[in-house]
């Protein structure tokens, strides 16, 4: 009989523990709506911040965890484009450029409206990606071809730091 009691009380507690975590979704439960803030843009590349504000409203409508608003959000999301580098990786055998690398510096803070405090400061969050100019075809899938998709996915990676830093954090 105790040992079956043992077992019971195990699995109750093993069943328990797997609800909370299912149900505890993020570090901050009262936070339900977000607003991604214009970010401003401090660098040479001109207008990269108009497409960067699209792509993290884009990712945080697909993710679904918040609702997107335009006045009186839950948490704020304001951030600038510190820096912006295009470097030559590789060249081809005949001195053609065949690789770049580009690189994005940000500032960025996630801030928490409902009890006015700062979730995350991001105050250089540095992201790099490579793409080639030309891809043979087995490559088109795996490899970035211009310098705009190279963009998007430095978009999409800060997106992932967003969250991966705060409404993800344990």
């Amino acid at each position: 009989m105790r040992k079956n009691a043992y077992i019971y009380i195990s699995l109750l507690l093993f069943i328990l523990g797997g609800c909370t975590y299912s149900v505890y979704m993020n570090a901050f439960p009262h936070l339900k709506t977000v607003k991604v803030e214009d970010f401003s843009n401090d660098s040479k590349e001109f207008g990269i911040e108009e497409n960067l504000t699209d792509i993290l409203v884009e990712d945080f409508e697909k993710n679904n965890q918040l609702e997107l608003v335009s006045v009186s959000p839950d948490v704020s999301i304001q951030g600038t484009v510190l820096d912006y580098k295009r470097e030559v990786l590789t060249f081809t055998e005949s001195d053609n450029v065949e690789e770049y690398k580009v690189t994005i510096l940000f500032s960025l803070k996630v801030i928490d409206n409902v009890q006015d405090k700062v979730i995350w400061d991001g105050k250089s969050v540095l992201i790099s990606r490579n793409y080639a100019n030309q891809v043979s075809e087995e490559d088109s899938g795996t490899i970035m071809t211009s310098e705009e998709e190279a963009q998007t996915a430095i978009f999409n990676e800060l997106y992932n730091e967003i969250m991966k830093n705060t409404f993800e954090k344990w």
